[in-house]
């Protein structure tokens, strides 16, 4: 039984599709092509309050919110054999059933804190916690209370689990269990690569944790030796990104567009770029491996590319590896090929068909009650 805030079939979107694209493309975040609705469980109230609070303009407490949605859970459902629930919302759900549910953490980031230590390096002091705004302290002590109730953490990625082990959550509750990707929509067989004029894109928010004013400040240095290349971005721009930094005639803002233009805009695209500095397992990561793109991107972007083999890891918030790497795959066209095909052989290791199959080779493994 999956329970959630708001959910809507397939048929359900189809019959409001005279609604216009615009809810049809929200909507369709709260649905899945295969999920029936029949195993899927609705509790609204929260999330549509949720909803409300911000077109009345108050900023709503997440964490309260996913509590208030957890209690409403534990009312409404007996205690299941296998509990698996999300970060920032399992502590409470995890205490009331501990010991009755094998309670398994789907950990999708590495824990936030661990950005201190990432920010200060050797400077780095768990001291550092105390100075932070309220509410991130908040956030981190329920990241550790969810981690140490955990039987098991799914860490989406070698980076998740290296952030929890730096924490001292022991290593045999981690279990790294990467994402995947959709093959059968996300594929370029035919892509060329060796084009002169390179189209470099990025996929994701555009904020400094994603790496993106090191990559604006990298392109003003690779822009003038390379004129003729593009720089594509597909994503939301955030506030804390100089507008000033955009205007540059060879960078592309894109904002969020639907999957099917995505699919079709990346075919025109050259090398992917993802210089990011904390992620969980990022998706585009994978959807780019798909496309046969060679990839620039770091650790912490939580991919499973090899370094030179299937891809190029640079040290993040690195400004001369990020310029290096892009120059080399620009005057290299056949190290473009040789990562990209890599690349994509990789990817059918890791769609989201292999991805049920390890999960399911996991829990037999590792839960008592289907062990048994």
């Amino acid at each position: 039984m999956h329970v959630t805030g708001v959910y809507f079939s397939i048929a359900q979107i189809k019959r409001l599709g005279f609604l216009g694209k615009k809810l049809k493309t929200a909507l369709l975040k709260r649905s899945h092509p295969i999920l029936p609705p029949c195993v899927v469980e609705t509790i609204p109230f929260w999330e549509v309050w949720h909803y409300v609070a911000l077109l009345v303009g108050v900023a709503p407490n997440y964490l309260k919110l996913n509590k208030y949605f957890q209690r409403s859970v534990a009312r409404y459902f007996a205690p299941p054999e296998v509990l698996i629930c999300f970060d920032t919302s399992a502590a409470y759900l995890f205490k009331k059933w501990k010991g009755k549910s094998f309670c398994i953490l789907d950990l999708t980031i590495g824990l936030p804190q661990y950005r201190l230590k990432i920010d200060n390096g050797d400077r780095y002091d768990p001291g550092l916690e105390n100075s932070q705004p309220l509410y991130d302290r908040q956030i981190f002590a329920q990241y550790l209370e969810e981690t140490k109730l955990a039987d098991l953490i799914l860490c989406g990625s070698g980076f998740v689990k290296e952030s929890c082990l730096f924490f001292g959550i022991p290593e045999e509750k981690c279990q790294v269990l990467n994402y995947g990707v959709d093959i059968s929509e996300f594929s370029f067989p035919g892509r060329e690569f060796h084009r002169s004029d390179l189209k470099f894109a990025f996929v994701g928010i555009l904020g400094f944790r994603k790496g993106v004013d090191l990559l604006l400040g990298v392109w003003q240095n690779f822009i003038r030796i390379n004129p003729g290349c593009e720089l594509h971005f597909f994503g939301e721009v955030l506030d804390e990104i100089d507008p000033e930094s955009l205007k540059e005639p060879s960078v592309f803002i894109h904002g969020r567009v639907s999957k099917e233009i995505l699919i079709s805009r990346l075919k025109d695209c050259d090398v992917f770029v993802f210089p990011t500095t904390f992620e969980g397992s990022s998706y585009a990561l994978y959807q780019a491996m798909a496309m046969q793109m060679p990839i620039i991107t770091t650790f912490n972007s939580g991919t499973v590319i090899e370094d030179r083999i299937s891809g190029i890891l640079i040290p993040a918030g690195s400004h001369q590896a990020l310029l290096n790497s892009m120059q080399e795959l620009k005057d290299h066209p056949a190290l473009r090929e040789s990562l990209g095909r890599k690349a994509y052989a990789l990817s059918k290791e890791f769609t989201w068909e292999e991805y049920g199959k390890k999960l399911h080779r996991l829990l037999e493994e590792k839960v008592p009650a289907l062990a048994s």
